[in-house]
């Protein structure tokens, strides 16, 4: 379901409620709020529009020479579709995710596997499927690749250990010395050794760590002059209520880093996730009971952590979505602590944010308070069977709705 407005109806008429702990500001258009008061929750809202935005801004700052979207991060149809009429390709890791692709009808585009723990029959499904670039951080894998990819191009995955990342990723990956013996290895069985690739982890807010990384990847060319390309990976930020690099800082870092310790520029690639569709969506929900207490009221609503919050519970070191509610009736503002539908301990989505009085309407439920969640759209959806009626312990799976250019549907963070 699409509706009209434009981008300007963010800049008057809104609400703009801080988050305790140094957060900032979400603000959410009372206009939104009316058009879309009908809608049954918990939904999420995607701007496709921004998807295209955020993609020619990586082509910008960064300037990477090919890019391809780490399918994981968000399969929904109409996201690939909008990956790819930039020119992106995906990065996949498993017959999966191809046979998703292919149902979608992208089956043509271009595509890798990064992964350097893929099973030999996802290499060799993936293999006779047209996918000729792999990943390997092993002799295992690179003797997995000899057989099930025969003559294929493939690069070493470098140890990064994640400091100032949200999320870690350095369970995979081998340190300089080991780098320089596998690629050796690859070659004598019959690989293609093609470069180097890294992940200074998701989330990143330090941009020294792609210097750090990139610094330790030209060694390698300078031993194997003959690899060409160098793979960044992704770990490009997205505000979810507290401060980040912009993408300008990461991308000058990049840039400079390429040319101070490479003597030759190499094919550089990319494969963001996160930055390209996390802030392309916010998700509502609707409030189904409050109970009143000091110093913090507790708040339920109908949108659960297992419902497409997952990464809540996954980091589990207090990351919560920047939120605003659509109320203030009253004029005052109470603090709460927000959970979701289950009975799950685990169920909780926020903990003692700043928000205008929640109420709920028991006779009318439509007419409860309802909550608005920022920079929903990455590694969301994807934790969830869209196809079942319901999740865990019988929370709604949420519905999902798109705009693209012109089509008003944004929160500002």
């Amino acid at each position: 379901m699409k509706f009209k407005g434009t981008i300007k109806d963010v800049q008057h008429g809104d609400m703009r409620i801080g988050l305790p702990k140094k957060a900032q500001q979400i603000r959410v258009s009372r206009d939104l709020i009316r058009r879309l008061d009908h809608r049954i929750t918990p939904y999420f809202q995607f701007n496709l529009h921004r998807i295209t935005k955020n993609i020619a801004a990586v082509e910008s700052e960064v300037r990477p020479d090919r890019l391809f979207y780490a399918v994981k991060c968000n399969s929904l149809p109409r996201v690939l579709h909008t990956v790819y009429a930039t020119g992106c390709g995906f990065e996949i890791n498993n017959k999966a995710e191809w046979m998703h692709l292919d149902r979608q009808g992208l089956s043509h585009a271009p595509m890798i596997n990064s992964s350097p723990i893929t099973s030999a029959g996802d290499i060799r499904f993936l293999y006779a499927k047209g996918v000729r670039t792999f990943c390997f951080d092993s002799r295992a894998q690179v003797d997995n690749l000899a057989v099930n990819a025969p003559g294929a191009s493939a690069y070493v995955r470098l140890y990064h250990g994640n400091t100032g990342s949200r999320f870690k990723l350095n369970r995979l990956g081998v340190d300089l010395e080991s780098a320089l013996d596998l690629i050796g290895y690859a070659g004598t069985r019959g690989l293609k050794p093609l470069g180097v690739t890294f992940h200074v982890g998701s989330q990143c807010k330090t941009p020294e760590s792609f210097r750090q990384a990139i610094k330790v990847a030209a060694r390698v060319f300078d031993v194997f002059p003959s690899l060409k390309v160098l793979n960044l990976g992704g770990g490009f930020p997205v505000a979810y209520g507290q401060p980040v690099p912009v993408l300008s800082s990461l991308g000058g870092v990049i840039r400079e880093s390429l040319e101070r310790y490479f003597t030759r520029r190499p094919e550089v690639w990319a494969e963001p996730g996160r930055f390209i569709v996390g802030d392309a969506a916010f998700t509502c929900a609707s409030v189904i009971q409050v109970r009143e207490a000091a110093p913090v009221s507790r708040a339920v609503i109908d949108m659960s952590v297992f419902s497409g919050f997952m990464e809540i519970l996954e980091i589990s070191d207090g990351f919560h979505y920047a939120v605003t509610g659509d109320s203030g009736r009253s004029g005052d503002f109470v603090r709460y602590d927000i959970g979701g539908p289950t009975c799950a301990g685990t169920d909780r989505i926020c903990a003692d944010v700043l928000l205008p009085r929640l109420a709920v309407n028991y006779a009318k439920p439509h007419l409860s308070s309802r909550l608005y969640f920022a920079n929903t759209g990455a590694y969301t959806l994807d934790y969830i069977a869209r196809h079942q009626q319901a999740g865990f312990n019988g929370a709604r799976i949420p519905n999902i709705y798109y705009a693209g250019e012109g089509e008003y549907h944004e929160m500002a963070v």
